[in-house]
């Protein structure tokens, strides 16, 4: 199955074929924590997320999950309108960059809560590396998990 994170790193994909469910549960749930770690994000419908990924919640997957699209949709109207303002030059680019972060880092934990734990895997790490522009140190973070 061809997945975004293809594009990026097909050796990543290669990877992720050959892992159990447990092992790609644990690599979704560490590269989404890595961005919104990265990210600074800790607002209180993130952190359930977080608490249903390690499975400390009684939150319900599919309410969960449309809260999380509602708030992405926020984040990326707001990461939308700052790149036109800084198009008009109204605005940084570093806000805009800090924006896209954000929104990338909620999606990130969104395709965590995948059902299908290879998609959930390929997408939350594709994410990830939007919302931190660092794969050498997502690297890091999949095989410290894969070690755990």
């Amino acid at each position: 199955m061809k997945t975004r994170l293809y594009i990026l790193n097909p050796n990543f994909v290669q990877k992720l074929l050959h892992l159990d469910e447990q092992k790609l549960k644990k690599i979704s749930n560490a590269v989404c924590n890595f961005a919104l770690e990265r990210n600074n994000i800790k607002a209180p419908l993130v952190l359930r997320g977080l608490e249903f990924l390690k499975g400390t919640t009684l939150d319900d997957r599919a309410s969960l999950k449309i809260q999380l699209e509602n708030l992405l949709a926020k984040l990326d109207d707001i990461q939308w309108n700052l790149h036109e303002q800084v198009d008009l030059g109204t605005e940084s680019t570093e806000n805009y960059i800090l924006a896209f972060c954000n929104a990338r880092a909620v999606n990130a934990l969104l395709y965590a809560l995948d059902e299908d734990p290879y998609v959930a895997a390929a997408e939350s790490i594709y994410e990830a590396n939007a919302a931190t522009n660092n794969l050498q140190a997502l690297e890091d973070v999949i095989n410290k998990a894969l070690l755990e």
